[in-house]
């Protein structure tokens, strides 16, 4: 009997936290989403890929150089990362 409530309680445990990192995913696909909708962004799940979408071409513009200098001032670089080009592509 001790045995079987031990494994219950493993397996409810187990759940317990599967639903919490759930919750946890969703909320931060939430704030993403929040995050995107204020400036017009979006950033994929796999945050190397920004989608940026603009009325004109001026403002295309202006939003890429906005988040160019976003991701610039958010990240700190080694030496060796300075050292290697950075290259956006303007094409529209």
């Amino acid at each position: 009997a001790q045995k079987e409530r031990i494994e219950k309680k493993a397996v409810e445990k187990k759940e317990a936290a599967k639903d919490a990192k759930k919750k946890a995913e969703k909320k931060e696909r939430e704030e993403r989403l929040k995050h995107s909708d204020k400036d017009g962004t979006t950033i994929k799940d796999n945050d190397d890929t920004i989608t940026i979408t603009a009325s004109s071409i001026e403002e295309l513009l202006r939003k890429i150089q906005d988040a160019s200098m976003e991701f610039l001032s958010d990240n700190t670089k080694s030496a060796a990362e300075k050292q290697i080009g950075q290259k956006f592509d303007f094409s529209v």
